[in-house]
């Protein structure tokens, strides 16, 4: 599952070696995003949110709400509903260096690719951590998912028990790691 940087880790090792102090006085947070466009940083923020209301805090694995320091607002983009269009786009997108086209699962990579014809610009969600791109297509993020996400949001509003937690919280993951690659345009 998508992870995220956790000091934990470095903060016992630093610990075991007398590194550091013992209280947080120096531990630093940041607070701006210099990567992302506003709107992308925004829609980051409000699944930080949903995540947050969801699940409640967890400091091991909390991204914190963030200020874009991108002076470019970007944009923001829902692909078309017909098949044959959306396949056009993938296969115009997919063939240019500045545009990443990322999917969920390694099943989906695959038959994306054979139906792009071996596209070397289509990535899962764990290949795609750590890297940025100009523009991001998030393929199938939420449509795969649809009803495990109508799920999450009906819970948040008070409506259900959300069973299978860590799934849910995965799924919040996945989406968060794939629009925050996006550098200009998701």
């Amino acid at each position: 599952a998508p992870t995220y940087f956790s000091t934990k880790r470095i903060m016992s090792l630093l610990e075991h070696q007398q590194f550091r102090y013992k209280d947080d006085s120096n531990q630093i947070t940041l607070a701006y995003n210099y990567r992302n466009p506003k709107q992308v940083v925004h829609l980051a923020n409000q699944l930080s949110s949903l995540r947050e209301n969801v699940f409640g805090k967890d400091k091991r694995h909390d991204y914190g709400q963030e200020i874009s320091r991108v002076k470019e607002s970007g944009r923001l983009y829902t692909l078309c509903e017909q098949p044959k269009e959306k396949m056009k786009l993938l296969q115009e997108a997919a063939q240019k260096a500045y545009v990443y086209v990322v999917v969920a699962t390694e099943k989906e990579k695959e038959a994306l690719q054979k139906q792009l014809e071996d596209s070397i610009r289509v990535f899962t969600i764990y290949e795609v951590k750590g890297l940025e791109n100009k523009y991001v297509i998030g393929l199938n993020l939420i449509s795969h998912f649809k009803e495990k996400w109508q799920t999450i949001l009906d819970y948040e509003t008070g409506g259900m028990v959300l069973e299978e937690s860590h799934f849910y919280c995965y799924l919040i993951n996945i989406l968060y790691v794939a629009l925050t690659r996006a550098q200009e345009t998701l």
